[in-house]
């Protein structure tokens, strides 16, 4: 008998967060968790979801990965991207940019922290989406979250 989590079939790394004042944690399905600060009409939120890949996946793939998603979307334009390793040794990828939906121009960030362990590359997607008068207040809310993802120190010290 095999179990979840052993050495065959490999643990996911977990990881910490500060919740955003005034945001709340729900679950929608096929993803990990959301996080949504909940206001009439649109909400700012984040997705987050997780998915293993092989190791040899590069900082390009991921890249790549990101701008075609962002192509797809209608009118879309890539403000900034970023990626490489921070401060404390985690690997992110950073795409941001704006798009026209049917309720009006988004904006949204695409961020994948990836960390490669036990042969494998366990990749976390943090999608958030903004728009109207709070959408810069809310982007900088997101990326003072983002800042605060730390994995836990099991997985760090692997």
């Amino acid at each position: 008998m095999t179990h979840f989590p052993d050495p065959a079939t490999v643990d996911i790394p977990g990881f910490s967060f500060e919740l955003p004042q005034g945001w709340e944690i729900i679950h929608p399905d096929r993803v990990l968790f959301c996080l949504i600060h909940q206001q009439p009409g649109f909400s700012p939120n984040t997705v987050v979801a997780q998915e293993r890949r092989s190791a040899d996946l590069t900082d390009e793939t991921l890249m790549g990965e990101m701008s075609q998603y962002v192509a797809s979307l209608k009118n879309s334009r890539i403000t900034a991207q970023q990626g490489g390793t921070n401060s404390r040794g985690q690997d992110w990828n950073i795409v941001e940019y704006i798009y026209d939906h049917e309720i009006g121009t988004l904006a949204g960030s695409l961020a994948i922290l990836t960390v490669k362990h036990d042969g494998v590359a366990d990749t976390y997607r943090f999608h958030s989406t903004v728009t109207g008068q709070t959408a810069a207040q809310d982007l900088r809310t997101i990326h003072e979250f983002l800042e605060t993802v730390t994995l836990d120190e099991e997985e760090a010290e692997r």
